[in-house]
């Protein structure tokens, strides 16, 4: 157990010492009542090359198990404490109590681990730090330094409320969420892709303090809260060095490579307000009011040089900045009003309006003094430019864009039931959302059309159907040229939806569900990108059997995805079409269960649960040469994502008196993948023999995902005392 570990545990047990007097006083009744759950698993992993994706978000180690659960009520008190895993990686503890009507409280730790892979490499020494050095090339992963890459998670918080017996009340809440590790980076050597690329293991080191405040009044009559909100985000760890492989790197000694510096997460905070008020109205309406302001802010100190050059060269340019220290403000101010009711017996109206507006209030700043060429997004003109600044024959200036938009919504919803078995609905929604500094387009409007149908006409059936359209238009600030490429989030697009569901309960002992879902978008007018997407969806499920006798539990989903595109590749200079590239991307997922739940004795208890899932995708290429002949790269893609997961677990629970049981099981995992991203996989890129001044461009790769297939076999005993 950790040092923050035990301080949750001390807390949790000073603050149970403290409330568990308060309530024995006040209430001479108070009585106790819970459980005690002590154990262990062993786990056999001897066909596993590497436990990281076994273990990504769960400690699934060998080593004692544990459970508390003791629950405490009186005449006016109460008090719920849980616990399970003790001193593992992923603890939870949860305390709470307080007085009915009166005051509340509650203390929370949930730690979680992630881990990506236990049997990461790096040919750079101080994996995980701020400083990180190579001697570069190095071409042979067995001389490379071993790690695990992983972060830990905890969210620890408390809570109070006091209300006092009336319609006011008072909330406080305080916590902290802290990631403590390391993580993937991937940075690029030289300028660009083209000459390689690195792994790192960056330092996690993340704390988010939260301090929230919250006041109101709260009766059958209406509803009105104000609340605060303070949010602190801090990294201990915000500039990277490290070695870069590339500038200077023709002599393959090592002795001239640069030191690249790399900027990680800056320290931010959040101040919120909310107003939140709802009040009843005749009609049997009501009338709901949010409105929410932000602010959010971060200040940084600008870099103000560069590392540039060629394999063969390498120099650290220094340019200007028009503010030495980067203000960041984003404000978001939203509110929302709803009024629903109705106004006839069988009506239903609920109408809505909503609107976000998001302004970037940071600091505008200039990038100047450039002594050789750097290509970054708002750079404009020519370094050594003699012309008037801001046109292209100008010196070279970068200036960054601050994003910002507002997206306006209503709509109109209304049910009727024509009859007591049947409930018809309909809806119109409509989101404008205007944008600034958007590279596509600075206007989109989507309309929403919905009808819904659903019948209880037979007391065991229950029937639905729904059907939804959208259409989307966007204003595009470039001509649509042939070959121009529309991002597909703003791309024009008409959509249908299609849902279909039955639940199916003949009697006590059977119970049979069926959902359907189908999504079908068009993007007919993009020059070039996404023309098409698809989505099916299949999922029956079943139950059958008693509820205190053998029942029998089964499950089938399936599902597939497609989505198609398109690129016209035209010469710029006379418009002649080069050529057309058709691509199909499709994803299958199956998944299927059987388990039961079986009293096999008066005593004995027996379940057992078996799923299998698995994913499959593919990339298929099609082309049309015009006036050049078709890409030679355009090979069918096999193998894209695919993976299979056979879950097993058998156990019984033997209750051998009335306070005591004994739970024994047996688990059985088995993961595989087989990705053509990864297979064959190389710690270096490319996985050819690179001779010369080429060993400069060689990437160097973590091992993430080389070996990512486990199989588990868990065994486990428990036993529980309840009292």
């Amino acid at each position: 157990m950790d040092t923050m570990e035990r301080k949750i545990s001390a807390a949790l047990i000073v603050c149970l010492l403290f409330a568990l007097p308060a309530a024995f006083a006040a209430d001479g009744d108070f009585t106790f009542t819970g459980s005690v759950t002590l154990g262990g698993q062993a786990v056999d992993t001897k066909d596993t090359v590497d436990e990281g994706k076994m273990r990504e978000y769960r400690d699934l180690t060998s080593g004692v198990l544990s459970a508390f659960d003791l629950t405490g009520r009186g005449t006016s008190h109460y008090l719920d404490l849980y616990g399970e895993n003790l001193g593992r990686k992923d603890m939870f503890l949860d305390l709470r109590g307080g007085s009915y009507g009166a005051f509340k409280y509650a203390l929370w730790s949930d730690s979680m681990q992630h881990f990506f892979t236990t049997d990461a490499r790096t040919p750079y020494a101080g994996a995980g730090t701020l400083n990180q050095t190579a001697v570069l090339p190095s071409l042979d992963p067995s001389r490379w330094n071993v790690y695990d890459l992983a972060y830990k998670r905890r969210n620890d918080g408390a809570l109070f409320e006091l209300s006092l017996s009336s319609p006011f009340y008072v909330r406080a809440d305080v916590g902290e969420i802290s990631f403590d590790g390391n993580k993937l980076q991937a940075y690029a050597q030289g300028t660009g892709s083209s000459n390689g690329f690195v792994d790192l293991a960056v330092p996690v080191d993340y704390s988010t303090r939260n301090l929230s405040f919250e006041t109101g009044y709260s009766s059958t009559k209406g509803h009105f809260a104000l609340s605060y909100l303070d949010s602190k985000f801090e990294n201990d760890a915000e500039i990277l060095h490290w070695t870069n492989g590339y500038f200077g790197n023709d002599t393959l000694t090592g002795a001239n490579l640069g030191i690249d510096t790399s900027y990680l997460p800056s320290d931010n905070q959040l101040k919120r307000w909310s107003l939140n008020g709802l009040v009843k109205l005749p009609l049997h309406s009501s009338l709901a009011l949010r409105y929410t302001q932000s602010e959010t802010t971060s200040d940084v100190t600008l870099g103000t040089s560069q590392l540039i050059g060629s394999a063969t060269a390498r120099s650290t340019d220094r340019f200007l900045t028009s503010s030495a220290v980067f203000n960041g403000k984003v404000d978001y101010d939203t509110w929302a009003l709803t009024w629903s009711a109705m106004p006839v017996e069988g009506f239903d109206v609920r109408l809505y309006a909503y609107d976000l507006k998001r302004e970037n209030k940071s600091t505008d700043v200039l990038f100047s003094g450039f002594n050789t060429a750097t290509n970054s997004l708002g750079c404009i003109g020519v370094v050594g430019g003699t012309g008037p600044v801001g046109t292209s024959t100008g010196p070279r200036v970068c200036e960054n864009e601050p994003f910002g938009f507002e997206r306006r919504n209503y709509g109109a919803e209304l049910a009727w039931r024509p009859g007591r078995t049947n409930r018809i609905s309909g809806g119109y929604d409509q989101v404008k959302t205007d944008r600034e500094f958007h590279p596509d387009s600075d206007a989109t409007k989507e309309r929403r059309y919905s009808l819904e149908w659903r019948n209880t006409a037979l007391e065991t059936l229950v029937a639905s159907l729904k059907v939804q359209r959208i259409e989307r238009r966007s204003n595009f600030l470039a001509v649509a040229l042939p070959n121009t490429v529309w991002s597909f989030d703003t791309a024009n697009m008409d959509r249908m939806v299609y849902k279909a569901g039955l639940d199916f309960t003949p009697t006590a002992t059977v119970d049979l569900s069926a959902e359907y879902y189908f999504k079908k978008s068009k993007y007919d007018d993009s020059p070039s990108g996404r023309t098409a997407d698809d989505r099916n969806e299949i999922y029956l499920s079943s139950v059958l059997g008693p509820q205190d006798g053998f029942r029998l539990k089964a499950y089938v989903d399936l599902e597939k995805s497609t989505t198609d595109a398109r690129l016209v590749s035209r010469n710029s200079t006379t418009g002649a079409v080069n050529y057309k590239v058709f691509t199909g991307i499709e994803d299958k997922f199956e998944a299927f269960g059987l388990g039961f739940d079986w009293p096999a004795q008066e005593r004995l208890l027996v379940t057992c649960a078996a799923s299998w899932n698995r994913s499959k995708g593919a990339v298929d290429f099609n082309g049309l040469a015009g006036a050049t002949v078709l890409p030679t790269t355009l090979i069918n893609i096999r193998d894209y994502g695919n993976n299979k997961r056979l879950a097993l677990n058998l156990k019984g629970t033997y209750q051998v008196t009335g306070s005591w049981d004994v739970t024994a099981g047996l688990a059985y995992e088995d993961v595989s993948f087989d990705d053509i991203q990864f297979d064959p996989y190389s710690y270096v890129l490319p996985p050819i023999t690179l001779v010369g001044p080429a060993q400069a461009t060689a990437s160097y790769l973590s091992g993430w995902y080389r070996d990512p297939a486990y199989k588990a076999t868990i065994g486990y005993l428990l036993a529980k005392h309840t009292f």
